[in-house]
């Protein structure tokens, strides 16, 4: 996990796409050629143009799927995709890369908006291999829920800015109470399908879309300040960034340790407005 800033056209991007691929390190005998990568790529990246020597997946049979638009979402819409591919080829690993270069959408005028979203958002990039069940390294993957809110479609959404000559990203007031409100439901639903309740959640992984949204998704769900520490710590230190987030989260709880047989709940929001929550057990 790194944060970067934008420099020039090869350096950057490309140093944070190929250092993404870390999971493999110490992984004996796991040979990324093996892989099926999913890239979580905003146009910021894609625009910017990668040379086919730096190409992360380099070359060969490998299946690619380009997540783009999830916005925050996008880590478990990319994972849940990854874990079918796995499930579907016979255990044979894939790995997710979740690239965000929030700094390009940063624009300089005198509207409240734009002060949060700038002081907001940060540059950054986070990987997961997903593998089957043999390999043992992590936890298992049981399962995931989602929940769309239509009525809030647009609070989160991207608008062209003649003025700026670029996209610029609408955050709307009411995001945090909106998300606050409906989480309940997706994280009762995927509690519900294997007979947990949530006093049987030891890990909380709430993506860290700022202090506002992380109060009511913790209000909403009856969390503790504890609970939801690694989601406070990341955006305190690396702010929110993007799908990205909640792998910085993931590797704060791996760095605390955790014990066999703990269960955890992993949630993330964005643009539909949409919340998706996974299941894992150590």
């Amino acid at each position: 996990e790194l944060q970067i800033e934008i420099g020039d056209d090869q350096g950057p991007i490309v140093g944070i796409l190929i250092a993404a691929e870390d999971p493999f390190a110490g992984r004996g005998g796991l040979d990324r050629h093996e892989v099926v990568a999913f890239l979580g790529l905003p146009a910021a990246v894609i625009a910017r143009g990668l040379g086919a020597e730096h190409h992360p997946i380099g070359a060969g049979q490998r299946q690619r799927v380009d997540i783009v638009g999830m916005g925050c979402n996008a880590a478990l819409n990319g994972i849940n995709a990854a874990a079918s591919w796995v499930q579907a080829n016979n255990g044979r690993p894939a790995l997710v890369i979740c690239c965000e270069i929030n700094s390009a959408i940063h624009v300089r005028d005198d509207r409240p908006v734009t002060s949060v979203v700038n002081s907001l958002f940060g540059d950054g990039c986070g990987a997961a291999l997903i593998t089957g069940p043999e390999e043992g390294k992590g936890p298992r993957l049981l399962g995931f829920t989602s929940q769309i809110v239509p009525a809030a479609w647009r609070a989160i959404s991207y608008h062209w800015s003649a003025h700026h000559g670029k996209f610029e990203l609408y955050l709307d007031k009411s995001i945090p109470d909106v998300l606050g409100e409906h989480s309940p439901t997706p994280i009762s639903a995927l509690l519900a399908g294997f007979g947990l309740c949530r006093s049987a959640i030891t890990h909380w992984l709430v993506h860290a879309g700022g202090k506002k949204v992380i109060s009511a998704i913790k209000e909403a769900n009856q969390l503790t300040d504890h609970d939801v520490r690694h989601s406070s710590s990341v955006l305190r230190r690396c702010g929110n960034l993007g799908s990205a987030t909640i792998m910085f989260s993931y590797k704060e709880l791996m760095r605390e340790g955790v014990s066999p047989g703990d269960y955890g709940v992993v949630v993330t929001m964005g643009p539909g407005a949409q919340i998706e929550t996974a299941l894992l057990q150590w």
